[in-house]
């Protein structure tokens, strides 16, 4: 396979029989890079992801002070100790919607003016939330077009006093971490309130985690209020990223609707990815999950029939995955509580319902999902949109549906650059 810019047609396969080890987690990642970029000394990156999104955000970090080198499969990062640099021109962080909330925060610790900005995509991604909680912190904080969306002008001071923040936390995690991250830094510290259901709440407990890892400790008074000490110092550490399980997602899906089995390594039980969820998923429609310490098994047995009701609020990133398993499953799956996914690289549960009904799938959009009635798809040219969710998920409806034609393969590298070689080892297998 090719990631050339013309259409990729997938070829269909029968049962697979392969181990896949996926690239580390774009989450962890860009969650280490941010605070060993924030930190007092050096620190080694083992595992890290490179990608388009990391890749904007490593040339972000060095604009703001930041030296980042790769070392074989490893980065090191030597930190700025909070003391952020201002480079006098823009940031611009392409479609990386992470990497604009966890920026826009972050340079309120720095001096002067900073714009951030990116693809038109990107621009239209809301950060409201956001910029209200860091105006309660006293920030200067401002969309330029007036919409709540970037480009973001900050007016920066030097730090932020700190102190009690509200914040509404039913459209993304991701400010949520932003604030955590940065309220070690804050002069007066960081309590942090979410407001209403929390959604990819996993999500925050692993910025915890990194957090700690870099030695910055965080007090969970209640689920929804968090205490971060102010003044505190992120010191350099060294810092294995397990692997990503929304790439190994596809992967292990792969199992389920050719058939055979799928192991992926680099992540496992003791994972705190919220996309964990896919074993509990793919067990739930009738494949066999087996968990290790470093590797997950899904051995794929007949889909289970009948209505299932899938949650998948705190794992948003899985559904592209179950959406195409349901479409081939014998009944009906109810995807729910992923409003939020409409305010991704693309507005993903619409291109999921448009592009499954190409394909003579029976597709419901619901305000907070979708249900899929599961049948016998066809072939059919896919448009991903830009999104690489997209375009990985159906490469693997395509291994068991013949005549499935992905538009603008190369869309995958924000996430995953190596998808195409890996899945044509899986399909050799």
């Amino acid at each position: 396979m090719d990631t050339w810019n013309k259409a990729m047609e997938i070829e269909p396969c029968g049962a697979v029989e392969a181990v896949v080890r996926v690239p580390g987690s774009k989450s962890l990642t860009q969650r280490a890079l941010l605070i060993a970029a924030l930190a007092q000394g050096e620190s080694q990156l083992r595992g890290a992801l490179l990608c388009e999104d990391t890749m904007h955000l490593i040339r972000a970090l060095r604009e703001l002070g930041a030296h980042i080198r790769q070392e074989g499969h490893a980065l090191r990062v030597q930190g700025t100790g909070g003391k952020l640099r201002n480079p006098g021109r823009e940031l611009f962080l392409g479609n990386n919607g992470t990497s604009l909330r966890f920026l826009t925060s972050a340079v309120c610790l720095g001096q002067g003016v900073y714009k951030l900005t990116g693809l038109p995509r990107l621009c239209e991604r809301p950060m409201g939330p956001l910029l209200g909680s860091l105006g309660q912190l006293g920030a200067q904080v401002l969309s330029e077009n007036g919409n709540d969306c970037a480009p973001i002008l900050v007016h920066a001071t030097g730090g932020l006093v700190g102190g009690l923040v509200r914040l509404p936390a039913s459209e993304s995690s991701q400010y949520g971490s932003s604030l955590l991250i940065c309220g070690a830094l804050m002069r007066g510290g960081l309590v942090l309130e979410l407001e209403g259901k929390v959604v990819s709440r996993p999500y925050l407990g692993m910025t915890i985690q990194t957090m700690r890892a870099f030695g910055v400790s965080v007090m969970e008074e209640s689920p929804s209020r968090f205490r971060v000490p102010g003044v505190a110092t992120y010191t350099g550490c060294s810092l294995e990223i397990e692997g990503d399980l929304s790439s190994g997602s596809y992967f292990l899906a792969a199992a389920v609707l050719c058939g055979g089995r799928v192991r992926i390594e680099g992540v496992g039980a003791g994972t705190l990815q919220a996309d964990i969820r896919i074993c509990q998923v793919l067990e739930e429609m009738g494949s066999r999950v087996s968990l290790g310490e470093s590797w997950i098994q899904v051995e794929g047995r007949p889909l289970a029939q009948g209505d299932l009701v899938v949650d998948l609020g705190d794992a948003p990133d899985l559904v592209p995955t179950v959406a195409v398993v349901a479409a081939v499953r014998p009944g009906r799956t109810r995807i729910a509580r992923v409003a939020h996914l409409r305010f991704k690289e693309s507005d993903r549960l619409a291109v999921l319902a448009r592009e499954l009904q190409k394909l003579g799938v029976q597709v419901e959009q619901l305000q907070d999902g979708l249900v899929i009635h599961g049948g016998k798809p066809h072939g059919g040219q896919i448009d991903p949109h830009g999104d690489h969710r997209i375009a990985m998920s159906f490469a693997l409806l395509g291994l068991r549906v013949g005549g499935v034609r992905i538009q603008d393969p190369g869309c995958v590298a924000k996430s995953y650059p190596g998808f195409w070689e890996d899945l044509g080892r899986l399909i050799r297998s």
